[in-house]
């Protein structure tokens, strides 16, 4: 399937960055903690367009920005990105942080659920993790998987549930090759 109308931008939590501003970063994860103790509050659409805000209040909303394709993987990714709830002016990103939510793990397996998400979204916001991954992986359910994130991950993301070490073992000699050194990051599975 061919690529959607993916909106790619900067975010404004950047690892090894400009510092996001306290009060707005305190602010973000209070939003997300307070979405994550309602049941199923976040609902993904089926439709593979985005364009679509699913949440917001007056700060902050979260944006479903499109579908695409892993390729030679033929995974589906959502994109999902939590924006400053603010007009957009010319050549300025809105784009706090983005996640990437598999789509099969979503739709068709219903282990990624609307808490699971949120509660990445708590963690990816608490450690300044601009780009994250949410995978479900058939063969290792309930365990870490190891994905190339799409959209050039800025380097191997050793935060959240995942440990550097458990990614590591998991991605064996791949770990050594220098075409794929920064390419790589652990992603959390959710437990069964």
């Amino acid at each position: 399937m061919a690529q959607s109308n993916v909106r790619d931008t900067p975010t404004l939590i950047k690892r090894n960055g400009a510092d996001y501003p306290s009060a707005k970063h305190t602010e973000l994860i209070d939003w997300l903690l307070m979405l994550e103790r309602k049941d199923n509050v976040l609902m993904l659409p089926a439709t593979k367009n985005g364009g679509a805000t699913l949440l917001k209040n007056d700060d902050f909303r979260i944006d479903y920005q499109g579908y695409f394709n892993s390729d030679p993987y033929q995974i589906g990714w959502i994109n999902l990105q939590v924006q400053e709830n603010t007009p957009r002016k010319s050549k300025t990103s809105t784009t706090v942080i983005t996640t990437y939510v598999h789509y099969q793990g979503y739709h068709q397996s219903g282990r990624i659920t609307s808490n699971v998400i949120l509660h990445a979204m708590v963690q990816q916001a608490m450690s300044k993790i601009a780009e994250y991954s949410i995978f479900v992986s058939k063969s290792q359910t309930g365990a870490i998987a190891v994905q190339n994130i799409p959209r050039s991950p800025q380097g191997l993301i050793k935060w959240g549930w995942g440990s550097l070490e458990s990614a590591k073992a998991v991605q064996g000699d791949k770990w050594n090759n220098p075409k794929m050194k920064g390419k790589w990051a652990a992603i959390w599975v959710p437990e069964s």
